[in-house]
């Protein structure tokens, strides 16, 4: 490619940028959401894609918090990470690798900026420009030191953060997925490994939750293994429907499903147990959890960054 080639292309990208950031705007998004879904689905849609809440009655939210899936309608890590990879995969196939990192890394901080740089999304959006970083200039990734540089870099910036509840939730649900990837598990149990691994992360964050909020789910576990493994399907259909109105209609049998769900099994009054606990029970917990992890700990490795609970 020629030179001039190659400075009209970064010209258009800058271009690209400027007019996203100029004319589309969440309202205009979530409005294109709201007319075309029942109200329930479309709630929960943008709440998926947008953080936005204004479309759930109380009733409902209460019950997303019963079922131990709240994390489901507040834009997570999980949500960056599938748009920044969707766009820098696509992209690759049409252009340099380096010229989708760029544009995708782009986009991607434009998203982070328009749903607002809460501790997970930032959390996220710095630990993937880390990952693209380090491919743009060829280095070897290292999740553990990236994220220990992560966490400086957020503390510098604003070390108010440290003590917000949601920092703690986002950075101990990745130590769970990260550190799952390290363990050794016995032959039967790798046969329902996606669901052993629900139950890890849970571990990590439930008595975070127990202290914060007094009362923990007992169903969510089961409850996040029924409905994870559409968000990824819902979040690449809602992205392409803002675009396309109609495709919105695809996702809506996989929202019907999780309304459903989280309506039967929220009316359960016994899937949520009150509790009282102190941190020295909190601290001892983690404990227990790291000397498991010590235990059956594979030899050391790099594990991948994976979709789920990023």
């Amino acid at each position: 490619m020629s030179k001039r080639t190659e400075f009209l292309f970064w010209v258009g990208v800058v271009c690209l940028f400027s007019l996203i950031y100029k004319f589309v705007m969440k309202d205009s998004l979530i409005g294109v959401i709201n007319q075309t879904l029942p109200s329930t689905e479309a709630g929960m849609l943008s709440g998926m894609l947008w953080g936005d809440k204004t479309g759930f009655d109380k009733n409902f939210y209460q019950q997303l918090q019963a079922t131990g899936i709240v994390h489901l309608v507040v834009v997570s890590g999980t949500n960056v990470l599938l748009m920044t990879t969707l766009v820098v995969e696509t992209l690759a196939y049409l252009v340099s690798r380096k010229r989708a990192i760029v544009i995708g890394v782009g986009l991607m901080w434009w998203y982070c900026l328009t749903v607002g740089l809460e501790a997970p999304v930032l959390r996220a959006g710095l630990l993937l420009s880390l990952v693209y970083g380090s491919q743009f200039l060829g280095r070897k990734f290292e999740v553990w030191r990236s994220l220990v540089v992560v966490i400086l870099m957020m503390a510098a910036a604003n070390w108010r953060m440290l003590l917000t509840i949601s920092f703690w939730l986002s950075f101990l649900a990745f130590v769970g997925v990260i550190s799952f990837e390290t363990l050794t598990l016995p032959f039967p149990l790798k046969r329902v490994r996606v669901f052993w691994q629900t139950v890890w992360i849970s571990l990590w964050i439930t008595p975070l939750l127990a202290i914060t909020f007094g009362k923990i789910s007992l169903v969510g576990p089961v409850i996040n293994l029924l409905v994870l493994w559409l968000v990824e399907g819902i979040t690449v259909i809602g992205v392409a429907g803002m675009i396309i109105r109609p495709l919105l209609w695809v996702a809506y049998p996989l929202l019907h499903y999780v309304v459903v769900l989280v309506d039967i099994v929220g009316s359960w009054r016994w899937a949520v147990m009150e509790v009282t606990v102190n941190w020295w029970m909190v601290a001892g917990w983690y404990l227990i959890l790291l000397y498991f992890l010590v235990k059956r700990q594979n030899p050391p490795l790099t594990p991948p960054l994976t979709r789920r609970g990023f």
